[in-house]
This record gives structure tokens, C-alpha cells and sequence, in this order.
């Protein structure tokens, strides 16, 4: 139906990537399509990291230790030695010895615990000499619009996830009035229950005589269209420790403070009219409601954790060198979307994904003088 919408506009589309088996290995199931992703997979047909890298790295003797919650990262002549975690069944504190340490708590864990390892030489917290670690928190801005149609879409017999994707005003085009661009992701609806329950539209089914009206009206004839747009990296978005309020082992939470930019509800407010314009074009809506996340009439962005140890080319304006490799610390690496410098305009799992394999593969190739390598100036920018 917004193939259709798209073809009458003339804009590029293409079917959206899902990492979901369809055929069984490894001993996991094929999707069976039951549209349940939101709440996990039992068959293991979605492809995340505790059914597809987890089991290989077990059986090739990785020390998975869980209920560790790290407490600080330890540090002695300007190089890591390991870390303190906290048993969070017994409350005991245990030590770990390494000669590599490698931070991947995404973009609110990874600074709060560079920030929480503050000691002797680095008062500020570890790879923050620079005072840059927790800016340029980015979380992409958002807009859901959703459409219900007169005719059954059936998009509940399926995947979750986005099953078309647009980068029709993806590059920047100065004349829409800012920078950047966003993607148009198409959704499809989701099962009874959820529909009922409003997931990810709002519109809940009223309880009483118009229960069974409205539901009628909307399961299974409902499609969204996500508006997904690069928000700018800002420094003075960012995340810092607050002691005030803690976890339950009396760590500092974080404190976060992010304000979407004017650029961004330019952008975002134009994705949606882009939204509606394609509905319109696809035909046959018979309602339309906005949830407007990051959208200019609600400020709060998205959800992606990016950008609070940002990689850059030089020490003065980034946390790590482009190996992920922090500037100050030459044995501490941060591979996760904190790293990333700016966020894009699609989801980011597989980009850090591949940024995190691309920074194993650099551990692993220069494993020896990484252990060895003492902190001089430059000498991480390998």
C-alpha cells in the first residue's frame, strides 16, 4: 500500500533490512512471521548479539561473568590495569586484572563510568582531559505518523520491523531551511493485543460499548511511517554524574540534559508533512494520527544512545583516535555509538556493529604493542 504512495510520487523506496533468520542455523528456528519482535524472540530468529556472537565466544572461553555491575576502571602510570565490578547477588567487590580494557556500555553507561573512574592523574575522569567525555549526546529525532486504511493491510502476519525504507531527502538540500536529512521507515501493525493496547501509536481502544467498534477500525489496517532525522551533535548536550540520585549499589546515576535543536524540528517537521504527503498518494486512509515524538509540537528525540566519546582525528576535539582508542589512556578502547561522531539518519546497530568488529580486528592485529606501548604524545594514532 505505500509502495504504492511512493511509486505515484515518484520517490525511491527499497524493502527494509531485518536481520531474522528465515532459515534455520545454528541450531535457531526460522521466523515464523507471529509479529511478536517487540517483546523477544523464543525461536532466536532475530539475530542479536546473545544468540549469534555470545555462544561462539563462550565456547572459545570468554569469562562471561553476569550480575556484575563495574564500579570504576583502574589506572597506574597513565595505562588501565583492570577494573572493580560489584557482585550485584552478594554485594562483594571483585577485581579484574587486564592488560586491554574495552568499554562498550553504550552512549549513558560508557561516560558514567569513565566519569565514576575518576583518580590519582586523571581527576576527571578516565580519557577526559579534555572535558569532552558525555558531549555531543545525540539520540536522532523522531516523528511517528501512523494512517489507518479502509481496506486489511495484514501487516500483523509478519516482522516488527520496518518493511520499506526511503533515503529520498536523506543528503542535506539548504533550500528545505536546515542541514542534514532523515529516512522515511514504513511500519506495519501489530497484533490484537498490541492494537488494543496502542503500541507504538497512542490511540488506545476505549474500554466499553466502543471497544469493539474501534477495533474494527484499526486492527490490521494500520501502517506508520517513521521519520528518523540526523540530529546535530551538540556539546552542550550532554550527560554528567549525579550523585544525588543512585543505582542500587550506590553508584551515581547520570544527569542528562539534551534540547532539540531548531534545526532538528525544522527537520523533522518537514519528514512529517513528507509522511503524509506519501499516505495521501497510497489512497484509502480513513484516519490519521500523529504521535509527533521529537516533532515540534513534543520536544523529546528518539532513543539512540550515540555520540559521548566521540572518535575524531586529534585529542583536542575527540575521546578516542579512529581505532577507538582513547587519546589519554593508550590500553582503554570504547567500542560502542558513543564513539560515533554524528549519528545519521538510520538506525545505528549495524554501523556500530561493524565499527566494533573493524576495532577487534585492530586489538587483535596490534595486540603486543598495545600491552607494551607506553603513553607518549601521538603515539596512539596508529
Amino acid at each position: 500500500m505505500m509502495a504504492r504512495g511512493f511509486d505515484r510520487l515518484g520517490w525511491h523506496w527499497w524493502p527494509g533490512d531485518n536481520a531474522i533468520i528465515t532459515r534455520a542455523k545454528d541450531g535457531r528456528l526460522p521466523c515464523n512471521d507471529c509479529g511478536f519482535c517487540l517483546s523477544g524472540c523464543p525461536r532466536h530468529s532475530i539475530a542479536s548479539a546473545d544468540v549469534t556472537y555470545w555462544p561462539a565466544a563462550l565456547r572459545n572461553g570468554v569469562d562471561l561473568r553476569v550480575n556484575a555491575r563495574v564500579e570504576r576502571i583502574l589506572a597506574r602510570n597513565g595505562r588501565v590495569t583492570g577494573a572493580v565490578y560489584i557482585d550485584r547477588e552478594t554485594g562483594a567487590r571483585q577485581e579484574v586484572r587486564a592488560g586491554i580494557v574495552v568499554v562498550a556500555a553504550n552512549g549513558l553507561g560508557t561516560p558514567r563510568l569513565l566519569l565514576m573512574s575518576a583518580q590519582a592523574g586523571h581527576p576527571d575522569g578516565l580519557a577526559n582531559s579534555n572535558g569532552m567525555v558525555g558531549t555531543h549526546l545525540m539520540y536522532h529525532s523522531y516523528a511517528f505518523e501512523d494512517f489507518w486504511f479502509d481496506e486489511p493491510l495484514e501487516g500483523f502476519k509478519g516482522p516488527e520491523a520496518p518493511v520499506i525504507c526511503s533515503h529520498e531527502f536523506y543528503e542535506t538540500d539548504p533550500s528545505r531551511g536546515f542541514l542534514n536529512g532523515f529516512s522515511l521507515q514504513v511500519g506495519t501493525s501489530l497484533g490484537a493485543a498490541q492494537t488494543a493496547l496502542g503500541t507504538n501509536t497512542g490511540n488506545v481502544a476505549p474500554w466499553g460499548a466502543e471497544h469493539r467498534k474501534f477495533f474494527n477500525e484499526h486492527f490490521g489496517r494500520h501502517a506508520m511511517i517513521y521519520v528518523q532525522g540526523e540530529d546535530l551533535p551538540l556539546p552542550s548536550n550532554r550527560v554528567w554524574l549525579n550523585p544525588d540520585v543512585t543505582d542500587s549499589s550506590g553508584l551515581p546515576s547520570v544527569h542528562v540534559h539534551y534540547e532539540l535543536h531548531d534545526n532538528d524540528r525544522r527537520l523533522v517537521e518537514f519528514g512529517r508533512q513528507r509522511a503524509r504527503e506519501v499516505a495521501a498518494a497510497a489512497g484509502n486512509v480513513t484516519d490519521r494520527a500523529s504521535t509527533g515524538i521529537g516533532a515540534v509540537d513534543v520536544p523529546p528525540p528518539g532513543w539512540h544512545l550515540m555520540g559521548t566519546c566521540r572518535m575524531g582525528h586529534s585529542p583536542a576535539d575527540s575521546v578516542t583516535n579512529k581505532w577507538h582508542q582513547t587519546w589519554d589512556v593508550p590500553n582503554l578502547f570504547i567500542a560502542d555509538a558513543s564513539s560515533m561522531p554524528t549519528g545519521g539518519a538510520v538506525n545505528p546497530t549495524s554501523t556500530l556493529q561493524a565499527m566494533a568488529v573493524r576495532c577487534a580486528e585492530y586489538i587483535k592485529r596490534r595486540y603486543n604493542e598495545i600491552v607494551a606501548q607506553r603513553r607518549t604524545p601521538g603515539n596512539n594514532e596508529m
